[in-house]
């Protein structure tokens, strides 16, 4: 966020931009777009290479090799470099090395996280040394200021509640987000302060806060809510299919941590550690919801899904399939009490 903020990007020739999120990634690469390549000569000096598993470094030691040409510096953006089988990778360090040295050719290494090590090798430990490491994740707690910063550059404010009803609306999808807040902007106007009001008539909620919403009403054994945000994503085009497949992840979820809790205590702290990609408020939300759910209710859930599926593919009514299977959960009787 500090090198997106700043006037301009720093002075180095190579960037190492790794971390999950394509976004944040783009932003940093159209950035160095612009400061890098004369638009005049920009079809002349402007490399892209997608590497995969049978990618040869002679590809890429040409690119990195090649002169500038009528202006002084080009820009050679390698994506998905963690692709790189190990020996090109290993034979790619020494060259980077060489390009960083002269100056004249800026490289652009992008590398997305592989497995739970991060994918870490020593092409990216050299190139983090001899360049500039971006981290291309927003952490929750930045998220608030990454939207501040939005409006900022949109010239329109925003109050804190109008904030956070934005981030409640727009769910992790920072491409969805930006989106949103250019339509915010355009509503409002130049030099115009937002309320919630204003990001309720024009903010949608993404599809990813409606499924949240749908298996947070299944936890609530709301019925009534789960079915109408079952209809209103229907209706924007969600595949039944990929409903009862989230439907499916829910529950697979709420297996996990419910395991994982038997063996290393309710902690969410400690449980969020167990997990890859949870966040400790995500744990602490399943273990809430898990006080709904007996061992039963969760294996009949996953049974009726499982005949939920077949009879969607095989013809039957989906939207009536999906509403007796939310009947089905929203209807369960959870843990029983003694006595």
């Amino acid at each position: 966020m500090e090198v997106l903020a700043a006037p301009r990007l720093p002075e180095v020739s190579v960037f190492l931009l790794a971390g999950p999120d394509d976004f944040l990634r783009e932003q940093v690469l159209d950035r160095l777009r612009h400061e890098v390549l004369d638009p005049g000569f920009a079809d002349f000096n402007h490399c892209r290479i997608h590497c995969t598993s049978g990618t040869k470094s002679a590809a890429i030691l040409a690119a990195l090799l090649e002169l500038p040409m009528m202006t002084d510096r080009r820009l050679v953006e390698i994506h998905e470099a963690q692709s790189l089988p190990a020996d090109v990778a290993k034979a790619l360090i020494e060259p980077l090395e060489e390009t960083g040295r002269t100056g004249g050719t800026v490289v652009a290494l992008c590398w997305r996280p592989a497995g739970r090590g991060g994918g870490t090798s020593p092409l990216r430990e050299a190139a983090a040394r001899m360049g500039l490491h971006l981290d291309c994740t927003l952490a929750e707690a930045d998220r608030p200021a990454w939207v501040q910063a939005a409006l900022q550059r949109l010239k329109v404010q925003a109050d804190g509640a109008a904030v956070s009803e934005i981030l409640q609306r727009t769910g992790s999808d920072l491409r969805h987000l930006a989106s949103q807040l250019e339509k915010l902007a355009l509503y409002a106007g130049p030099g115009a302060r937002i309320n919630r009001e204003d990001v309720r008539k024009v903010v949608l909620r993404s599809t990813e806060v409606k499924t949240w919403e749908l298996t947070a009403a299944i936890g609530k054994r709301d019925l009534r809510s789960a079915v109408r945000l079952a209809e209103i994503l229907l209706e924007e085009g969600e595949q039944p299919g990929g409903l009862l497949s989230y439907l499916n992840s829910y529950l697979r979820s709420l297996a996990q941590i419910q395991a994982l809790a038997a063996r290393h205590g309710s902690s969410a702290a400690n449980l969020a550690r167990e997990v890859p990609g949870k966040k400790e408020f995500q744990i602490r939300k399943t273990l809430e919801e898990l006080r709904t759910w007996s061992d039963r209710d969760l294996q009949r859930a996953f049974e009726l899904v499982c005949r939920a599926d077949l009879r969607v593919k095989t013809g039957q009514d989906p939207r009536l399939i999906l509403e007796l299977l939310l009947v089905d959960l929203c209807h369960r009787r959870g843990p029983q009490r003694p006595g």
